[in-house]
């Protein structure tokens, strides 16, 4: 979690989040962080959250607020709050959404966000990509480059005997992963198809799907292209699962599968190349700041016979297979390292807050926001919340 070096470096934090989730824990044990659930602030109002939001925010009247996703509620109710500086931390779908088919009021909430980034202190983004992207935008403060990367230790644990017993995987399975969310944009359909092209006349291969975050009508959609393809016994589903176990599913896969058609870069491909998975992703610009093709993962086009030909190419050729596991490993430790890179962001922050400089937002795009903010609040009503956008 990116708050951790912060909270180790003796930062008084009050961190929001909605509801409560698995590494709320860890920051729990710190005595300078505070948490706030905003599930507890009046939770029947959901659809005016972010006006508690707002409130909250003002309640604190924080030196410095660190929007952690540059979309949404949070942080709308940042830039809402007048409070400054902000810093904003760029994961990819905040500012990178390009052939997506997004809700009308998921696209007006992009919108705010692509209107607003200019006048924001000090923006963080996770790759090269996308800070080309956000220059685009004219940003009146400052930016840099910042992946985050991963804690590089040895505690994580790896025992995965329950979860081969589980779902009934041999130590000789050829077991593929999928561990991103469960969504259109992710394309898991593609993976399925090429996973069951690669399959044919293998009895030995599993195809294990975690259920992260799932769009329950595609993933319907998923469990029934399974079910007519009788491919039950090979393609397996699981429910999501927490952070402190998802190490062992990564030690249990022989290959990590990624297929995004937009994105950052992605914890996954950090977590599953420090556990020695090899990786088949599709080829986006952003990747190349940290992977090289058959030197450390293996780009694709995306498409189910590519993927098969890829899969192929891991399963029968075991030099290319263990080079790709070794190197992976090696390229995160070197790249990644989430320890080198906190201290990073940290001096920015210190040298921001020395400066003092605060940006200032003009009235008239506020207003503009706020318009904005209301056509997507209205959105979110029947029937208009069927409505969606091709971006």
């Amino acid at each position: 979690m990116r708050t951790i070096p912060l909270a180790e470096a003796g930062f008084c934090i009050s961190f929001i989040a909605h509801n409560e989730f698995d590494t709320l824990d860890e920051l729990r044990k710190y005595d300078n962080v505070r948490i706030y659930l905003l599930k507890d602030f009046a939770p029947e109002k959901k659809r005016l959250r972010i006006n508690i939001y707002v409130d909250l925010l003002k309640k604190l009247n924080p030196d410095l607020i660190i929007v952690h996703f540059c979309a949404y509620d949070g942080f709308q109710a940042a830039v809402l709050s007048n409070i400054k500086p902000i810093v904003g931390i760029i994961m990819g779908g905040d500012l990178d959404n390009r052939g997506s088919r997004l809700p009308y009021y998921i696209y007006m909430d992009v919108k705010f966000s692509r209107l607003l980034l200019p006048y924001i202190d000090l923006l963080s983004v996770k790759s090269n990509h996308l800070k080309s992207l956000l220059e685009e935008l004219n940003p009146l403060g400052g930016m840099f480059v910042n992946p985050w990367g991963i804690k590089v230790l040895d505690k994580y644990d790896y025992s995965c005997e329950k979860i081969s017993d589980k779902f009934k995987i041999s130590k000789s399975d050829f077991v593929v992963l999928s561990n991103r969310t469960v969504a259109d944009s992710g394309r898991i359909k593609n993976i399925i198809e090429g996973f069951l092209k690669f399959s044919k006349d293998k009895n030995n291969v599993k195809l294990l799907v975690i259920e992260q975050k799932p769009d329950k009508v595609y993933l319907k959609y998923l469990y029934d292209y399974v079910e007519r393809n009788n491919a039950e016994d090979k393609v397996i589903f699981s429910k999501n699962i927490p952070f402190e176990e998802i190490f062992r599913y990564y030690k249990l896969s022989n290959v990590l599968v990624s297929i995004w058609r937009h994105d950052g870069i992605p914890q996954t491909l950090f977590e599953a190349g420090y556990c020695n998975t090899a990786m088949i992703i599709n080829d986006l610009p952003q990747f190349h700041d940290f992977f090289q093709n058959e030197h450390d993962v293996l780009y694709f086009d995306g498409s189910a016979d590519d993927l098969s030909k890829k899969l192929n190419i891991m399963y029968f050729n075991k030099s290319i297979y263990e080079k790709l596991k070794k190197n992976v490993r090696e390229t995160v430790i070197d790249k990644a390292n989430i320890d080198h890179l906190s201290e990073l962001f940290i001096n920015k922050i210190l040298n921001l807050l020395e400066k003092k400089k605060k940006i200032k937002i003009p009235k008239t795009k506020l207003l503009y926001g706020k318009f904005i903010l209301f056509i997507s609040f209205v959105s979110k009503r029947k029937p208009l919340f069927k409505i969606t956008v091709k971006i």
